[in-house]
């Protein structure tokens, strides 16, 4: 929450860190994600947009030094970053194993997640991970696109405020805060922090659009 609070514009791509973990999995040969390969798949062109937001998450894991382990962070950032924005709470079960190479797959197995892939390439992609290829494509693109507009319209709200604040009005901080020092009242620091909810007045997840790309 801290990171989508700072960088906003991460919203899809952080979202889009548990699918293409989880989607390199085949129901052929019962192998691949989620499983935390997506680490070691960085390279991949359809998986480059996500390196800003992957490598987040797994400086986050170092940090913690907890037993979660990266399939896990991948799969609960991508729960986060709905929830946040209003969408539906995703309850993730924690217990997945990490594997130490990135997961072998067949030629154009993944063409489904390029920016430029085809509509039948998306549903190959989902199909291939045991999903209903048609629906699951609509939901994730659709997830994307509206994560993506609220991500860069919060992103562009924050830039304004900051090159608002008059720079002549600046004060000294207290030694410690957390948040942004926004105004000081009577010796008091009042703090600003958007880590626990994101919220933009008039912008809510709505997935009625789903219902009429379904009908």
């Amino acid at each position: 929450r801290n990171i989508l609070a700072e960088r906003p514009e991460l919203l899809p791509t952080i979202m889009a860190c548990g699918v293409h973990d989880a989607v390199s999995y085949s129901i052929k040969t019962d192998k691949g994600g989620p499983n935390g390969s997506l680490r070691y798949e960085l390279g991949n062109d359809y998986n480059q947009v996500l390196n800003d937001a992957a490598n987040l998450i797994i400086d986050a894991k170092l940090k913690l030094k907890d037993d979660i382990s990266l399939s896990d962070y991948f799969a609960f950032c991508g729960a986060v970053a709905s929830e946040v924005v209003g969408g539906p709470r995703i309850v993730i079960q924690l217990g997945r194993e990490d594997v130490k190479t990135a997961d072998e797959m067949e030629q154009g197995a993944m063409d489904g997640l390029k920016s430029d892939a085809t509509g039948e390439q998306i549903k190959a992609t989902f199909a291939r991970a045991g999903f209903d290829g048609a629906n699951a494509a609509v939901l994730f693109h659709g997830a994307y696109g509206m994560l993506n507009s609220i991500g860069q319209k919060k992103a562009e709200q924050k830039i304004e405020e900051e090159s608002s604040l008059d720079e002549d009005a600046a004060f000294e901080e207290a030694d410690v805060t957390y948040g942004r020092v926004t105004k000081k009242q009577r010796g008091a620091v009042l703090v600003e922090t958007n880590v626990a909810t994101l919220t933009l007045p008039g912008v809510k997840f709505d997935n009625s659009y789903l219902k009429e790309l379904l009908a």
